[in-house]
This record gives structure tokens, sequence and C-alpha cells, in this order.
């Protein structure tokens, strides 16, 4: 399955999101663990439709990576973004009770699982546990 929906991070000790952007505040976390990330961009996907998205986290969920975006467009999309090579994720907005920690960042892109080459997986990437419900 190449959806994950709407992410949820902790709150605590980590990077607040008081008066930044989702992209800059995610960022920063991403920096701190070696996570390539482009954004923001537009993609083609395979019908030739566009969509914008804030960032592309390469090599997590697919080779090609996984879009997030805020906007809800993804989800009117999500079928044709996965048959287009890519995963998908919804951030909610960031706001000034946001907080994102190393952790928090790790247990998502954990969730989402390594897509990229196997010379290139993260060290600190945990093994993804299946849903078995």
């Amino acid at each position: 399955m190449h959806a994950r929906g709407e992410a949820a991070l902790g709150r605590g000790p980590g990077l607040s999101g008081a008066g930044v952007s989702m992209e800059t505040t995610y960022r920063e976390v991403a920096d701190m663990l070696g996570v390539r990330l482009e954004g923001p961009t537009v993609i083609e996907l395979a019908s030739g439709d566009h969509i914008d998205v804030d960032l592309i986290f390469g090599g997590f969920g697919t080779d090609k990576g996984t879009l997030v975006a805020e906007s809800p467009r993804l989800w009117d999309l999500k079928d044709e973004i996965c048959a287009s090579g890519y995963s998908w994720s919804m951030f909610g907005p960031v706001t000034p009770e946001s907080s994102i920690t190393r952790e928090d960042m790790i247990d998502l892109l954990s969730d989402w699982g390594w897509g990229g080459s196997a010379d290139e997986r993260p060290h600190w990437l945990r093994d993804r546990v299946e849903d078995t419900e």
C-alpha cells in the first residue's frame, strides 16, 4: 500500500512550528537526519495531470519517494499518484503548538519504509512493522 494518509507528528521537545512554514520545519528535522528533500515543486503524473507538492521525501515509501502537501488534492489523486510510482502523505499545517522531534521523524519515515537503493538506506531507519488488523 502506497498511501499513508495524514501524518500526525507528536508534540514535545523538538523544533517548534511557531512562525515558520511546514516546509522549513520538516526540512530542519530532515537535515538533522540526512534525508534528501525536494520541493516545493510540481509533479507530472502518468496521465499528464500536474500536482503541486510541498515536499518530496526521496527514497521513502517508493524509490521515487513520498509526495507531501497540505492540499486535499493529494487525496483526490491518490490512485494516480501511486500509479505514477510515488507514495503520498498529507500533513496538517504547522501551528505555533506544533513540535517535531527527531524521534517523531524517524517513526514517520520508518512507517513509510525505504524504497530507495539498499546502499543509500539510512542507518537509523527502523524495520517497518506491517499492520495485522
